[in-house]
């Protein structure tokens, strides 16, 4: 079983909780009970719901709060203030339901193909139904508060009424004729000349139309004209008539001015659907709104509120919902994660929420989407185990420093008060967040050491270093650099994407003209090293004069920057390049051959040491859980 979490603090800005965690020592497969409740097995290794739903708490539980809160709890509450009940048979009859519906449509009805899906796709049925259950619950809620007192909306009612007996009360039987606006605009021009070629492609259309009309009203069959000359391959083929009328997809005025025809009357040109028709009404059966009124209404009140009047009902409990984590969701009590663990986790609205409550919310509602991650998590504690391999609180406070530090400076231009800002509208708080990013932290780390200890440095391996970090003429380069920093005013709270955009795209090109004009006055004489002392914003350069600490490393840097630092002569100051979240100018202070046998050795200890990057370790992880044998459990969704 897991362990407890140690809530231990680092200093940034503040004190901070970290959560540190004891390994996860995988299950000893003896004695696998039928019902012992585990919720997967891995190579043999059944899992205890505890301990599954525990790490949940720990990687999802604070991303998560917000959402379970506001759509669970809060709507929860809601419903029982009113007197809004729901039992678990008819949230799952409407689940069953809502399965049965898609069977039909994606499935043509064969129950074996959607099971084998789910099973394509890593699921079973019982923890589809039980996620779906979870989903369905707060709408179901929802829509049993929106029926109260509910008065079906007018504008609904006319919509069915046009929907079950057409477009303003009206079904056709017609005979139509089509022909086509050939509209073909010139590869050259300007609006004028586009606008001409359209509308004189639009008149031809119409005299054809006409000539077409006075063939019929002259007194030829109106299916013999349509075969001829009709443009549309439907009305072609059906001699005027339609295979189908549809009401959807004509213009504004379309339905109004065939609304003017009486049966046997012949239409003018009509405009739509890129031509012009002409309409012959055989038939017309015409129902009144106020014939059809009251049983619409009460079909309508049967069906019960819509999305949109439920979405009416439950987003300003959302909105309204207060959620504030406890410190007791990163700990893991002795009693497990449900079945009676009373122990709150948070509030809602300023009342508790229990561990067994959210964990057992995670487990029904996430368990088996995430369960990929957990065996990673899983695979790499193992590995570890087995190679003796671990990591201490002080490492997990480190590297969780150096993240945060990382995204603040290169996300939020060094403006912590954004970081922090941002996560108050997420509902998240700098020690909600960081206790959950130990979690990641400590997995990866153990991960990056199993990397490195399982490391080949071998000659190969070293001959590949070297013309990666030299390239092909073996060359050592010694840099300089001037940054300027994207910064600038943010945005007013509500601020569309677009305007966010637009003011990120402003300050950057403010940063990119101070930078250039800096690159000119290099250019035109003046000492590098001392225009970096007075505008560069690299405080770990700018004393030195921009001077950038060891050798340049093409393998460092995006391609399009390692290309132009390398074309650069020594003394070279090159153009502004976007770095990040700043402009950067590089000088080539010095440039030399360096032969393999001189470095052999630095590059051996940086073989050795460097930390792989993230996107490896990811790699690392997803082969380790691709050797383990995973079975989900009847335990996940009971």
């Amino acid at each position: 079983a897991m362990t407890s979490v140690v809530l231990a603090t680092i200093a940034l800005a503040g004190l901070v909780p970290v959560l540190a965690a004891q390994p996860l020592a995988p299950q000893s497969p003896a004695a696998p009970a039928e019902e012992d409740g585990a919720v997967v097995s891995l190579d043999g290794a059944r899992i205890a719901p505890e301990v599954y739903a525990s790490w949940l708490l720990r990687t999802q539980g604070e991303r998560l709060a917000r959402g379970f809160g506001a759509e669970q709890v809060a709507v929860e509450r809601a419903a029982q203030k009113l007197g809004v009940r729901l039992s678990e048979s008819e949230v799952a009859a409407q689940v069953q339901a809502d399965f049965d519906e898609r069977i039909r449509g994606a499935f043509y009805g064969n129950l074996d193909e959607w099971r084998a899906e789910l099973r394509r796709t890593g699921r079973t049925e019982g923890g589809a139904r039980r996620q779906r259950e979870t989903e369905a619950r707060p709408l179901l809620l929802g829509a049993r508060m929106a029926a109260i007192g509910r008065v079906v909306p007018e504008h609904k009612i006319e919509r069915e009424w046009q929907r079950l007996h057409g477009k303003l009360g009206r079904r056709y039987e017609l005979l139509m004729t089509f022909s086509k606006a050939e509209v073909v605009s010139p590869s050259q021009g300007d609006t004028a000349v586009v606008d001409t070629a359209r509308a004189a492609a639009w008149a031809k259309a119409r005299a054809r139309a006409e000539g077409v009309r006075a063939r019929i009203a002259a007194g030829e069959d109106f299916g013999k004209v349509a075969r001829e000359t009709s443009e549309d391959p439907d009305t072609k083929d059906g001699r005027g008539r339609p295979s189908a009328f549809r009401d959807e997809g004509w213009p504004k005025g379309f339905h109004e001015d065939l609304a003017k025809l009486a049966p046997g009357e012949l239409s003018q040109p009509l405009q739509g659907k890129g031509g012009w028709w002409i309409v012959k009404v055989v038939t017309v059966k015409e129902t009144p709104l106020a014939s059809v009124h009251a049983d619409i209404a009460a079909m309508l009140e049967a069906k019960g509120p819509e999305p949109d009047e439920v979405a009416a009902v439950l987003e300003p409990i959302h909105a309204a919902t207060k959620v504030e984590l406890l410190p007791e969701l990163w700990k893991t009590p002795a009693d497990g994660e449900r079945g009676g663990n009373d122990v709150p986790v948070m509030l809602v609205d300023g009342e508790p929420v229990s561990r067994a409550s959210y964990a057992r919310y995670l487990l029904y509602w996430q368990g088996e989407t995430l369960l990929s991650r957990f065996v990673e998590d899983w695979a790499v504690e193992r590995r570890a185990r087995d190679a003796g391999v671990t990591v201490t609180d002080a490492e997990v406070r480190e590297r969780v420093l150096w993240h945060i530090e990382t995204l603040v400076d290169e996300g939020f231009k060094r403006q912590r008060e954004g970081w922090v800002e941002a996560l108050r509208r997420q509902g998240r708080t700098e020690e909600s967040y960081m206790a959950s990013l130990a979690e990641r932290w400590r997995i990866d780390l153990l991960a990056e050491k199993m990397m490195l200890k399982e490391r080949v440095v071998d000659e190969k391996a070293l001959r590949e270093r070297y013309r990666v970090v030299y390239g092909p003429a073996g060359e050592r380069f010694e840099t300089a650099w001037i940054v300027r920093r994207i910064k600038g005013e943010r945005p007013p709270e509500g601020a569309s994407r677009e305007e966010y955009e637009a003011a990120l795209a402003k300050a950057s090109e403010v940063a990119r003209l101070e930078l250039a004009a800096l690159v000119a006055r290099a250019k035109a004489g003046e000492d590098f090293a001392a225009l970096a002392r007075e505008a560069s914003e690299d405080l770990a350069t700018r004393d030195d004069g921009g001077r950038r600490q060891g050798r340049f490393r093409p393998d460092a840097f995006p391609k399009d920057i390692a290309d132009a630092v390398l074309a650069l002569p020594t003394g070279g100051v090159g153009e502004p390049l976007l770095y990040g979240s700043a402009w950067v100018a590089f000088r080539v202070v010095e440039r030399r051959k360096v032969a393999y046998d001189e470095v052999v050795k630095e590059l051996e200890q940086e073989l050795r040491t460097e930390r792989p990057l993230l996107y490896d370790i990811g790699l690392y992880r997803n082969v380790l859980a691709r050797e383990v044998k995973a079975e989900i459990l009847p335990g996940m969704a009971r």
